[in-house]
């Protein structure tokens, strides 16, 4: 569909209730659109200027099966996410465009899968504990003797 053609669609339906379509209707319009090497990149905009629907009405038709529509709207919306993953867009346009339409992100996933176990009767007993903590307060308040100043003879 030309430039021309995504206009008038879209003038069509200026408000209210989006339009309704059979899903022969919604699969000849998808392909008209996907056929048209004018509309590449493919965008998720203008898809929705052709069809007259907001991108909110779209991304109901692809979640909700009670209009019977999601498996093709997922699919034009996959096959507009592969033009946008194969680089059609600049790199960081795409980036931005998968995350912010669909839902992907960066994400790292980090799996410890280590344990420690700690055996308690390897642990020293509460008096030991307690006598190498006096013995270290005593080393604390013991000031170390400075060293003798060795005397010049000037015997060099």
């Amino acid at each position: 569909m030309s430039v021309e053609g995504v206009i008038t669609t879209a003038i069509k339906n200026l408000g209210g209730r989006p339009r309704t379509y059979t899903r022969d209707e919604l699969v000849n319009i998808l392909s008209e659109y996907f056929n048209d090497a004018q509309n590449l990149p493919y965008s998720i905009i203008e898809l929705c200027a052709v069809l007259g629907v907001s991108r909110e009405t779209l991304s109901e038709w692809a979640t909700d099966d009670k209009y019977g529509l999601s498996d093709v709207v997922t699919r034009a919306k996959c096959i507009v996410a592969a033009g946008w993953e194969k680089g059609r867009v600049h790199p960081k346009i795409g980036e931005f465009l998968l995350k912010n339409y669909l839902g992907m992100a960066d994400r790292q996933d980090i799996n410890v899968t280590e344990s420690i176990t700690v055996n308690i009767g390897e642990l020293p007993a509460a008096d030991v504990i307690l006598a190498r903590i006096e013995a270290r307060r005593a080393e604390r308040n013991v000031t170390p003797a400075l060293p003798d100043k060795a005397v010049d003879s000037g015997d060099a």
